[in-house]
């Protein structure tokens, strides 16, 4: 969908060093500089080939929520990225945003192309370990939820740290603390029915039902998904209407004459 990326930077000849550094194990290399205004990295040589650009600007300043991944050939060219970069003067991001980025981005991964790059489930299990230890409340306890959904989903085999009790106990404990997080009651909902007892997956499934426009998109998407698989089964009972004001109770009858 796009063509390339370019990123402003104040000191041309610094991020030329780090970028020829970092890059090479990727397998871009500095294509193209146009004198002191900047520098193209792509596998191809020439113009033609740009992937990435940096340019020289003034005053530039982190971009809130910027976030740009390169392609590697192999999990071993991931390693000797982060290495050459750290190398050239980069650094780890060691926060818990960073550590569930990288693990969301192994898990979208996997998901794509389903349990036969099972060996990266580990990894995305590290990283959302070291995002729930940096800051369990981050995102309302996004890591948490992920680890508590990959406990339960993956095979125990994949992971080193947790099975599908584990899991079902960290989900069931976020909607005991946050049950005003749909989100928290719909990977409860997924969690009970990947492991074939629906039952309890139905109450969450209600509340879910009654709150849709809370969820994210893709969260409605498996909110979808998982109702179709209850079928008739789910029966989600209709708020009760509100009670009509009581009328005024009749005037006590005056006491016979004695």
């Amino acid at each position: 969908m796009l063509d390339h990326v370019s990123l402003g930077v104040t000191d041309l000849e610094r991020s030329r060093r780090f970028y020829d550094a970092a890059l090479r194990p990727l397998g871009l290399v500095r294509t193209v500089d146009f004198e002191g205004r900047g520098s193209d990295y792509g596998a191809v040589p020439g113009t033609l080939g740009v992937e990435f650009t940096i340019t020289r600007e003034a005053g530039v300043a982190p971009l809130a929520g910027l976030h740009v991944c390169f392609r590697a050939p192999s999990r071993d060219a991931v390693h000797a990225f982060h290495a050459a970069a750290l190398a050239a003067g980069g650094r780890d991001d060691g926060t818990p945003g960073y550590a569930f980025a990288r693990a969301a981005v192994i898990g979208r991964y996997v998901q794509a192309h389903g349990l036969t790059k099972g060996p990266l489930i580990a990894e995305m299990e590290r990283y959302a370990r070291q995002s729930r230890a940096l800051d369990p409340s981050f995102r309302g306890s996004a890591a948490t939820r992920m680890l508590g959904t990959l406990y339960v989903l993956v095979p125990a085999s994949l992971l080193k740290h947790g099975n599908s009790e584990d899991g079902l106990s960290m989900l069931e404990g976020l909607v005991k603390a946050h049950p005003e997080a749909m989100e928290n009651h719909l990977r409860v909902a997924e969690a009970y029915m990947a492991l074939n007892d629906p039952g309890p997956a139905y109450p969450h499934l209600c509340q879910c039902i009654a709150k849709k426009s809370a969820l994210r998109s893709d969260d409605q998407r498996l909110l979808e998904r998982l109702v179709k698989e209850a079928g008739d089964k789910l029966r989600c009972e209709a708020a009760p209407a509100p009670s009509a004001a009581p009328s005024a109770a009749p005037s006590a009858a005056p006491p016979p004459p004695k």
